[in-house]
């Protein structure tokens, strides 16, 4: 005689589970319901988000047990959250409310690494009944279950930088200062601010603040994108810190020729001087590098030539570009040869 194994009966329950955010205002999302996914940035001083769960079941639910226990279900209604990468798991039980099954539960915001997350909603057995060909019947079966919902938790910060404040802005509501079409825009007053435009992609976002080893293809896109975002920030704030060189000069009396300009600066300008000057003039020891910099940049006809000549390949080589590149060329010639061999 040979055994027939068949499906017992069950139900879908992908269109009637939806994942959400209790309060956002706080919070950067992005939410797809055809994906099945939510992506979440925190602001810097949220420390946890509370996720809504609610699950409309079809309305033959009950069809899902035999029909003794249709009245009275034997059945928990939940759902389980788990992250693999942070060994995370996690059973939330629904409560009944009309027609819909809500639940909620409290994650921390991760520090640094991104935090992913699955939550799948279910039926479960909670006692054992008769054995009944095409039900499910043993205590803590599963009845039916949800395609999972992916969420993604990450910390709205950038990474610090030693002269200048780095910041995630919104373009979007910087009332027409910057285009939108930026990836970031610089500001100087008393310090000069870093602002990456938050209103990317999803996917740019993740890359930039991803936190992998950088021997690896992702995490060097990272490290060469950051690079070049380095370089355009450096030639800002290296050529702001000649002209201010320049007018300083300027404003001086002729009896105060002899004051160290570069004392009278700012300090995170003698800070970017003091950093960049053995790379605007590497043939100068580093006795004469303080006055080799006052004397071009108060000279109206080498000062373009610095700003032009100069200051391009001193950035490179300060943001690593050329490192970061070439570690990123390896990354994907080791990555195509694998796919090739495949």
């Amino acid at each position: 005689m040979t055994a027939i194994l068949l499906p017992y009966r069950s139900c879908d329950l992908d269109g009637g589970f939806t994942v959400s955010l209790t309060d956002d205002s706080q919070l950067e999302t992005e939410r797809s319901l055809l994906a099945r996914s939510l992506a979440i940035a925190a602001e810097p001083e949220v420390e946890s988000l509370t996720l809504e769960f609610n699950l409309t079941p079809p309305g033959d639910w009950r069809l899902c047990v035999p029909e003794p226990e249709r009245k009275q279900p034997p059945v928990i209604v939940a759902v389980r959250l788990i992250s693999r990468r942070e060994q995370y798991r996690q059973l939330i039980r629904l409560e009944k409310s009309g027609l819909t099954w809500t639940g909620y539960a409290t994650l921390p915001i991760p520090s640094m690494n991104q935090g992913d997350y699955e939550a799948e909603a279910m039926f479960i057995r909670d006692r054992a009944g008769e054995s009944n060909q095409g039900y499910a019947w043993l205590k803590g079966q599963i009845i039916a279950r949800s395609r999972p919902w992916r969420i993604s938790i990450s910390p709205q910060t950038a990474p610090s930088g030693n002269f200048a404040d780095v910041r995630w802005v919104d373009f979007k509501n910087s009332e027409g200062r910057f285009p939108l079409t930026a990836l970031y825009a610089v500001e100087i007053s008393d310090r000069p601010i870093i602002l990456l435009n938050r209103s990317c992609r999803t996917s740019l976002y993740r890359l930039l603040m991803n936190q992998g080893r950088r021997r690896h293809l992702i995490p060097a896109a990272r490290d060469t994108l950051f690079s070049a975002i380095a370089g355009g920030v450096w030639s800002v704030l290296l050529s702001r810190t000649l002209v201010e060189l320049n007018l300083l000069s300027r404003d001086l009396d002729q009896s105060e020729q002899d004051v160290d300009l570069i004392s009278a600066l700012p300090d995170w300008i003698r800070l970017v001087l003091n950093e960049f000057a053995p790379l605007l003039y590497p043939e100068c020891s580093e006795d004469v590098l303080s006055r080799r910099l006052v004397e071009d940049a108060t000279n109206p006809v080498i000062l373009p030539r610095v700003l032009t000549e100069r200051i391009p390949t001193a950035v490179q080589s300060r943001a690593g570009l050329m490192r970061a590149a070439s570690l990123l060329s390896d990354c994907l010639s080791n990555s195509l040869a694998a796919e090739d061999t495949e």
